[in-house]
């Protein structure tokens, strides 16, 4: 597990690389944007929305907004993957398949994204 908390005052994009090990990531943008370019698609991530991704399954990932903040949360793959297996008792062959965009708002997002808006940078 990774916890970044990032500023930066100019944008900036970097691809995926396939070789790098493979982690799910909780991004929280608390100002500006983070978008994450999928296969077919770019997810827009502005402040108020939380974003799960599989490095993996992305294409790249830009920062956007001037000054630029968030929270990033990198949890290894194989870790995810023998829990979910332990737990559902059948092995995770296709991925999680996680909708990568929950609503800071909406109910379930408020409980997830709760510990976002205490952590806030200064």
């Amino acid at each position: 597990m990774t916890l970044i908390s990032g500023q930066y005052h100019q944008g900036w994009t970097v691809k995926a690389v396939p070789e790098t090990p493979e982690w799910l990531s909780i991004l929280v943008p608390l100002h500006g944007a983070l978008d994450v370019s999928l296969r077919h698609r770019t997810v827009e991530g502005p402040p108020g929305q939380l974003l799960l991704v599989n490095n993996h399954e992305s294409e790249g990932f830009s920062v956007r907004g001037e000054p630029h903040l968030s929270h990033v949360l990198r949890l290894d793959w194989a870790v995810l993957a023998r829990t979910a297996t332990a737990i559902l008792e059948v092995p995770l062959n296709n991925g999680l398949e996680l909708s990568p965009v929950v609503d800071l708002e909406r109910p379930a997002g408020r409980v997830i994204g709760g510990w976002s808006k205490q952590s806030q940078l200064v």
